[in-house]
């Protein structure tokens, strides 16, 4: 997504995450705010401001950019990200194992993570957090696990660990688009590229019937933009639904 879907978390791709010495907050809706936490959401079946299950339909996909990448191969590289619904008994709620790799090495995927949709407020404003984990050993075993499921029955959370939360996305309901609408909320999700300290500006759209994600590396000190992002988002349908994947969610499905 850009964030799910593009290649700004791959170590291949961007080398590491790193922690300037002076944080430099964004100006964004979640700045300088404590989220107030699920707790304090009353949910309503199938609505899309509280119902993290809605979202998750959407999302639950074997997703391809092919179109896109075929008509102009030399700004889109085909990527397949897939979005596979976790159990929901894994953290009582709505999760996916996503991957996202190139069309020519699925079987080496760059992005290989859980992903746990948390809803959470804002001032009262319902979003919803992706919060993201990694396998904390042999993360390839679980390669290609997204499109054979059979690989993720023995996950357990005690395999997993929890990533920098400054990198997490937030997402959103827009009831004058029909989508939802994520971002990173702080200049805080530092990398380095090419020897160059950046942050991470990662935007996404979730659509019924498509996926955008758009990343973008900015300064720390200018916000210009330093790498990414040069000729759009990148853009998603949906090869194959997953679902049949909520069969064992007690909500929503």
């Amino acid at each position: 997504m850009g964030s799910f879907g593009s290649s700004w978390s791959s170590r291949r791709a961007l080398g590491s995450f790193v922690r300037f010495p002076r944080p430099v907050h964004v100006a964004r809706p979640l700045h300088g705010t404590k989220r107030e936490g699920s707790s304090t959401l009353h949910m309503v079946v199938g609505d899309p401001f509280t119902d993290p299950v809605r979202l998750a339909r959407w999302l639950a996909a074997d997703w391809s950019n092919k179109d896109q990448a075929w008509e102009n191969p030399a700004f889109w590289a085909h990527i397949r990200t897939c979005f596979r619904p976790l159990p929901w008994k894994l953290f009582d709620g709505v999760a996916f194992f996503m991957e996202s790799a190139y069309e020519y090495q699925m079987n080496r995927p760059y992005r290989a993570v859980v992903i746990r949709v948390v809803p959470t407020t804002f001032e009262g404003r319902p979003l919803y957090e992706f919060v993201t984990y990694k396998v904390k050993d042999d993360e390839s075993r679980y390669y290609l696990a997204s499109h054979q499921p059979e690989k993720l029955a023995g996950l357990t959370v005690d395999q997993l660990e929890k990533l920098p939360e400054c990198c997490n996305v937030f997402v959103e309901w827009d009831p004058t688009k029909n989508r939802y609408e994520g971002f990173t909320s702080t200049k805080e999700c530092y990398l380095v590229r090419k020897g160059k300290n950046s942050y991470l500006d990662a935007r996404c759209w979730v659509y019924e019937d498509h996926l955008e994600t758009w990343d973008v590396g900015r300064d720390p000190e200018t916000d210009e933009k330093l790498w990414g992002g040069g000729a759009g988002p990148f853009y998603y349908l949906p090869s194959k639904r997953l679902s049949e994947s909520f069969a064992d969610y007690p909500i929503g499905a």
